[in-house]
This record gives structure tokens, C-alpha cells and sequence, in this order.
């Protein structure tokens, strides 16, 4: 014996479906945008979606300024090593975060040796880092790309203005200029979406080395010791009477 009652529940989910499949069918036709941001509601966005979100047109609708590159991803590195290769005078770089490690296949490394090379041709090479007053991770990480520049013949300092520099430039023979969000790490050169600027602009060089002074770095030999952890004090052996 049938129940009434789901045969009139049954008939209105009828309803209700017809509905909305001729709204459908009339956005197709009518209103094309709306027919795509509804079936993306239900698909979730295409590839092809997130690849405009780093588009250099949804950061410049009326196009790149002139002397203005967009560098997504890995781009950075390969053009700041270019860069390098042909600086004539003066490369200044200033890094919250630089990570290198001695092994072949690590990207910071490779800027090392870029800048090393560049040094040892005469250019004028200075590497500004934070440490100290940002977390034991990064100080320790800028403290091992601090001795592996210095033993390559460049110049490291360190911010010495009392506050964190979270500054990521680079200004190459005062006039080309690397700015953005890659930090000189492994996975940020390699693993995550990250998008800089590269600029041929004598003015913003001017004024990003004007920034510089702000910092007033300081030798990298003269940078006071990390302070000691609570672990680090429980770690040490007692003194001996």
C-alpha cells in the first residue's frame, strides 16, 4: 500500500530538479560567466583557473610597466644568477633568510657560488642578514651562509638597526633591481609559489640602497653570539670544583 505522503515528497524533489536544470540550461544560453561559475561550484576550479591567479595580468591589468619583469616560481633563480654572472661593479643583496648547505644539488648554494665568482673578478660584493633577534632556526641557518660566503671571498654583515630586518632585495651595479617574496631557501627557489619583480630602474636602485643605510650592518665578525636557549643551559655540563 503506497503512503501517500512520500508519493507528494517524491513529486516536489521532481519539481524543485526540473527547475533548476532549466535555470541552467537558460544561464548556458543567456548568461554564459554565470553557467561556468556555477559548474565550477561543482567541480571545484581547473588548473587552468589557478594558473591565471599568478598571471602577470591579474598583477598588471594594463600590462607589465616598462623595465618590469615578473619572475613566478623558479624563474628567479635562473634570472638572478644571469644577473650575477654579468654584474660590472656592485651587487648588494639583503636576506632575512639565506639557507645553503654544502651539498651539490642545493639552490642557495648555487647563489653562493654565483656571488663568489663575481667577488673574485673583482666585482664589489655585500651580503646583509638577519640574525639574532628572529628565531634560532633562522639565525643559525643565516650563520651557516655567513661562513660559507666569507670563506668564498665575499662580505657579509648583519642588521645592526635593533629591530628584525625582513627585507628580500638584491641591487645589481645600481640600477637592476631583485625584490619580492622568495626567500634564498631550498624550497622557496624550488617547492612554493612565489613571484618577484625583476626592474632595470637607477631610481628604485637608488632608493632600496638608501634602505640599506637604515640597517646600519654591521661586519659579520662583529655580530654578538645567540643568546643561550633554556635547553642549552640545561644541556651544559656542570663546572667542576
Amino acid at each position: 500500500m503506497s503512503n501517500p505522503g512520500s508519493e507528494r515528497n517524491f513529486s516536489d524533489r521532481g519539481t524543485v530538479l526540473r527547475s533548476l536544470l532549466v535555470a541552467f540550461a537558460v544561464a548556458i544560453v543567456v548568461v554564459p560567466p554565470a553557467a561556468a561559475a556555477f559548474f565550477s561550484l561543482l567541480t571545484g576550479p581547473s588548473e587552468k583557473q589557478d594558473e591565471t591567479v599568478v598571471a602577470p595580468a591579474t598583477a598588471f591589468p594594463d600590462g607589465v610597466p616598462k623595465g618590469v619583469k615578473v619572475l613566478a616560481d623558479r624563474e628567479f633563480q635562473v634570472a638572478l644568477e644571469s644577473e650575477i654572472a654579468g654584474a660590472r661593479s656592485e651587487i648588494i643583496l639583503a636576506a632575512y633568510l639565506f639557507a645553503a648547505r654544502e651539498t651539490p644539488a642545493n639552490r642557495p648554494r648555487a647563489i653562493v657560488e654565483r656571488l663568489a665568482e663575481a667577488a673574485g673578478r673583482g666585482v664589489k660584493v655585500e651580503v646583509i642578514l638577519e640574525i639574532g633577534r628572529e628565531s634560532a632556526a633562522v639565525t643559525q641557518a643565516n650563520r651557516a651562509a655567513a661562513r660559507m660566503l666569507g670563506l668564498r671571498g665575499v662580505k657579509v654583515y648583519v642588521d645592526g638597526s635593533g629591530t628584525t630586518m625582513h627585507t628580500r632585495f638584491i641591487v645589481i651595479d645600481k640600477r637592476l633591481v631583485f625584490i619580492g617574496s622568495h626567500d634564498l631557501t631550498e624550497t622557496s627557489l624550488g617547492q612554493y609559489r612565489e613571484v618577484s619583480l625583476l626592474a632595470d630602474s637607477p631610481t628604485m636602485a637608488a632608493t632600496l640602497l638608501g634602505q640599506v643605510e637604515s640597517l646600519k650592518p654591521m661586519p659579520y665578525a662583529e655580530a654578538p653570539p645567540p643568546r643561550p636557549t633554556k635547553r642549552d643551559g640545561r644541556s651544559r655540563p656542570s663546572r667542576s670544583r
